[in-house]
């Protein structure tokens, strides 16, 4: 095999590879976005309830006395 051929093949082998990463890479991260994402809209919906559960429970706190 020529030196010239056998760079271009180890050359195509090379891009593929790191293709391979990067798509890998992307994947995780679009994953990871999703997921942040929809824990973010959970804990946004989730936190009005707080605020007003927060609200009413020290209400009932008995105030600190000295």
């Amino acid at each position: 095999m020529k030196v010239s051929k056998y760079c271009e093949t180890a050359t195509v082998q090379t891009q593929a590879q790191c293709r391979d990463w990067v798509d890998t890479a992307l994947a995780r991260l679009e994953t990871l976005a999703v997921r942040t994402r929809e824990q973010l809209g959970a804990f946004a919906e989730e936190l009005p309830f707080t605020v007003r559960r927060w609200a009413v429970d020290s209400r009932q706190v008995p105030p600190r006395r000295g």
